[in-house]
């Protein structure tokens, strides 16, 4: 869906030299057991941006990947998964660091933004 999304709104996403951010997945740079297709996912949309970021770049356009830890979202729910949902990350305190980085200057790039929480253990 991204690519197919991402071909069809080239054209307006040229003409307003606007940015494009992909929301990928931790998944998307390190392998999880019994999460084959989702990681197989996740590291072709990393790697679709990237070149997509070397085909754009002379039009202005940013491509960020944002690729944040385990999310506070129905996923898993909807999915028959039990999962304890208080260690993981709030959706819009994600959602305001990608806004902190598109309001960065235009010539300004975050190629691929890493999100997770920070694990506070005593040793």
């Amino acid at each position: 869906a991204p690519m197919i999304l991402t071909r069809r709104l080239l054209p307006i996403i040229r003409s307003q030299r606007g940015d494009i951010v992909f929301i990928g997945s931790t998944a998307g740079i390190r392998p999880a057991l019994h999460h084959t297709a989702y990681c197989a996912s996740k590291y072709g949309l990393v790697g679709f941006a990237e070149s997509l970021r070397l085909e754009v770049q002379d039009d202005g356009i940013r491509v960020m990947v944002v690729s944040p830890g385990r999310m506070r979202t129905s996923l898993h729910a909807s999915a028959g998964v039990n999962v304890d949902l208080a260690k993981h990350m709030d959706p819009t305190a994600v959602a305001k660091q990608v806004v902190n980085v598109l309001e960065m200057p235009q010539g300004s790039l975050v190629s691929h933004m890493v999100i997770n929480r920070m694990e506070v253990g005593t040793t």
